[in-house]
């Protein structure tokens, strides 16, 4: 841990965003400061860095130094997907604001920027343009000059450490070199207005971008990629109450469904107007458990529905009969020398980590014991692995949290859409539950999900249940007292 810029190592810096959720969650069971202080210092580093983009938002793939301040200007939709849910995740626990305008900020680049007019997210954007890497996206001071408020200009400029020299080949990478209450000081100004005076030169610089020569897009729309980021949207809408968010991990999750399949097998990829290619394990994994995530912010279950069938197609294709858990190719897809079955996260979540932890939320919403089951084969066969170099099993060490520790269950039973049970919703929102289950019912509804079943509601009023460790709360009507009894102390 570099604790002076945050991050894992030197340079190159990578995310590593898996391994500071895993610190979140660490933190969460210990209560240990210094594991917290790591996921701020890293989050606030890369978002103030130009690692991020601070005039378009979103993150460019790493950074060549050890600031976070000139990146590698590709972005990609994985990480894209991937970081905004660890800035979610720290809002919850921190209830820092930045975190999650950085959150939102990221979420909206991807829906201007990466989303095709049908629903699916596009792959990447390249670093170059017009043959010069990063040419998109830095800066003269003339060319600032010429597009903010005159009497903001020298104000704008500090802020980002925008100069006449540069800090970039001749030019500058904008990053935040002073907070907003600083740089108010500094320049005789309000914070309210300092703030003003950065948000609309940012919307200027942006209209002004606009203009130049884009780099270009990969426009493949890959199924794993896509289930990260449907997920992120999902949980993101249902977090910070943002509709947007939800409508357009809905909208993803149907491209996928009704353009990226055939014969009722998922395919990999889409382009050109066609989807082709054997669908992998990530491909079934991130997808099952980005309807898990739509089924949690919707309460629809035709997304539970299909995660499960996701998750039949790796029983029935992709299970290693010997030795346990799931190849990355179907038994029927490309003939290959060898069949590979890692458990290890790369820049992409493990699949079989991902396939373990799908399997335990099911398990916890169905109540059925085979899903459990196959959890358990793959949580045993990567163990050792796992147990050596946890850093690179983070989503593995996810699964197993589940696993041992059991989920937080939350059932509402409801109207959906009502005022009291939306309230109860916005308290179940803001915290932060790494492990949990939740169920949307209503009152008299059949068939289900299995921690819903034998709820009542009280009195008519919209009603909380929270199960821990096979133990169930008394029901509860008032936000307040399902707040208190979501606490860490309970």
């Amino acid at each position: 841990m570099d604790l002076d810029q945050g991050g894992l190592g030197g340079a190159p810096k990578f995310p590593h965003t898996s391994a500071f959720q895993l610190f979140l969650r660490q933190y969460r069971a210990t209560a240990n400061p210094p594991l917290l202080e790591a996921v701020r210092l890293t989050c606030e580093r890369m978002a103030k860095g130009g690692m991020y983009d601070q005039i378009g938002g979103g993150f460019h793939r790493y950074t060549v130094d050890a600031q976070w301040r000139v990146p590698h200007f590709e972005k990609m939709l994985y990480d894209n997907a991937q970081l905004p849910r660890l800035y979610l995740e720290a809002f919850q626990v921190t209830g820092d604001r930045w975190l999650r305008a950085i959150a939102e900020e990221t979420l909206d680049y991807v829906l201007r920027d990466l989303r095709h007019p049908e629903g699916g997210f596009y792959s990447a954007t390249d670093a170059d343009s017009e043959g010069e890497e990063g040419k998109y996206f830095i800066w003269t001071r003339a060319d600032v000059a010429r597009v903010v408020e005159p009497r903001d200009l020298e104000l704008v400029c500090r802020y980002w450490d925008i100069s006449d020299d540069g800090n970039f080949e001749g030019r500058n990478i904008p990053h935040v070199t002073l907070s907003g209450e600083e740089v108010a000081r500094l320049f005789g100004r309000s914070p309210e207005e300092a703030a003003h005076a950065i948000g609309e030169a940012r919307r200027r610089l942006l209209s002004a971008r606009a203009g130049r020569v884009p780099p270009l897009r990969d426009e493949k729309i890959l199924a794993s990629w896509n289930g990260l980021m449907i997920g992120t949207l999902a949980e993101a809408g249902r977090v910070f109450g943002a509709r947007r968010f939800v409508d357009a991990a809905v909208a993803g999750a149907t491209f996928i469904w009704d353009r990226m399949r055939s014969g009722g097998r998922l395919l990999h990829g889409w382009a050109g107007g066609r989807a082709k290619g054997d669908a992998y394990l990530d491909d079934h994994a991130f997808v099952a458990s980005a309807l898990l995530d739509l089924y949690e912010a919707t309460g629809e279950r035709m997304h539970l529905a299909r995660a499960r069938d996701l998750v039949a197609a790796l029983e029935a294709r992709f299970h290693d009969d010997e030795a346990g858990a799931y190849f990355f190719t179907a038994h029927d897809g490309e003939r290959l020398i060898a069949r590979t079955k890692s458990g290890a996260d790369g820049s992409l979540p493990a699949g079989n980590s991902v396939a373990a932890h799908v399997l335990l939320r099911l398990h916890h919403l169905t109540g059925e014991p085979s899903y459990r089951e196959r959890a358990e084969e793959i949580l045993r066969l990567y163990h050792d692995e796992a147990a050596a170099n946890p850093f690179a099993y983070a989503s593995y060490v996810q699964a197993l949290e589940l696993y041992t520790e059991g989920p937080t269950e939350v059932v509402v039973i409801g109207r959906q859409g009502a005022t009291d049970a939306d309230a109860l919703w916005a308290v179940v929102a803001l915290t932060y539950l790494p492990h949990r289950v939740l169920v949307r019912a209503e009152a008299g509804e059949k068939d289900v999900p299995a921690p819903a079943r034998e709820r009542r509601p009280l009195d008519g009023r919209a009603t909380a249940y929270v199960c821990r460790h096979f133990a169930c709360s008394s029901p509860v009507t008032d936000p307040a007292e399902l707040e208190r009894l979501l606490g860490p102390s309970t």
